[in-house]
């Protein structure tokens, strides 16, 4: 039965939705599995390799009642698979900027549509995205940093897309030597 199931689906061309969670998802998860609603906190979310989706999201929440400390959570199908504080961010290297999740349109499987769209555009195909979503420095609102990789791993393109309204922001694009 799955086989006949699998051929139809090949044959009346519908794909399957990814396996994995988009990052709203993932952020719900974190709401419902950690008190306080985290996802109000957010500074950072990110997702590795995915095709459309990663199979995890780390997500970097600010602790309220510690300036300077952030707890970032692991999140795998609905699912906390690890739990680790950063305290006294000296060197500056994570962001301070609270992520306002309200205003944010765009999920991940919305920004995987946009990636596909332009790089197809620009003749150029890729195999995973890295997702990066974040406050645009010196502006706040919220834009996905999207880094796309070929099968071989290096890096074909980035985009940044605005989060509210999926607006295009910035393209590079990298033809690897082949």
């Amino acid at each position: 039965m799955k086989k006949l199931l699998v051929c139809i689906c090949v044959v009346l061309g519908i794909v399957p939705a990814s396996a994995y969670d988009p990052a709203k998802g993932a952020l719900r998860s974190l709401d419902r599995l950690v008190s306080g609603n985290p996802s109000q906190r957010v500074v950072r979310v990110l997702g590795w390799n995915g095709q459309d989706q990663p199979e995890k999201w780390n997500i970097l929440v600010r602790d309220p009642r510690a300036p300077g400390t952030f707890h970032e959570f692991t999140i795998e199908n609905r699912r906390m698979l690890a739990r680790r504080i950063y305290q006294n961010d000296q060197a500056g290297t994570l962001p301070t900027v609270t992520i306002g999740m309200g205003g944010i349109v765009l999920d991940s499987s919305d920004a995987f549509v946009v990636a596909d769209r332009e790089g197809k555009r620009a003749k150029v195909g890729f195999d995973t995205i890295h997702y990066e979503l974040r406050a645009k420095v010196g502006g706040g609102e919220p834009v996905w940093y999207l880094e796309l990789r070929d099968q071989d791993y290096r890096v074909v393109g980035r985009l940044e897309v605005r989060a509210t309204d999926g607006k295009v922001l910035r393209k590079q694009w990298y033809r690897p030597p082949r």
